[in-house]
Order: structure tokens, then sequence, then C-alpha cells
């Protein structure tokens, strides 16, 4: 099943996760990971260097991944 969800700003993402029960996500914006504290798994995929560099505290927390191959090894080892 497929379901989208709109949201005003980054951080209303964070209830609408918790509220699906998600446990992956995948983003290219480190600061939309960052609200995302309810998910398990968060994968920050191919992002841009200034957008690491202005959120660096938050890579601690997530997993950074470079292409599809990457991801889907990582989501495969499970």
């Amino acid at each position: 099943m497929i379901s989208v969800h709109f949201c005003r700003t980054r951080p209303d993402k964070a209830p609408i996760a918790r509220r699906l029960g998600l446990t992956h996500v995948v983003d290219d914006k480190l600061e939309v990971l960052g609200y995302l504290d309810s998910v398990p798994h968060r994968y920050l995929f191919r992002p841009r260097p200034a957008e690491v560099a202005a959120n660096a505290a938050l890579l601690p927390r997530v997993h950074r991944v470079e292409s599809w191959p990457e991801l889907t090894a990582l989501l495969r080892a499970g």
C-alpha cells in the first residue's frame, strides 16, 4: 500500500512518521532525518556537502549511503 502525506515544514514530518510507525526512511536532507527520532533506521542518500556541514552533529544517528546498490545491500542485511 502506498500513501502520500503532505506537511508544511520539515519538523512536521516527525509526527507523521511516528503515527505511521515508520521503521526506515531514506532522504537526501540530513536536517530532515534529524527530526525523525522515532525512526530507528535512517539513511542519508547522496547528500550535498553543504547540507552535511550544516548538520554534521546529526551524522552519528544516520547511515550515509552513496548509491542505490549500497542502500539495497544495507536494507537486505537487515
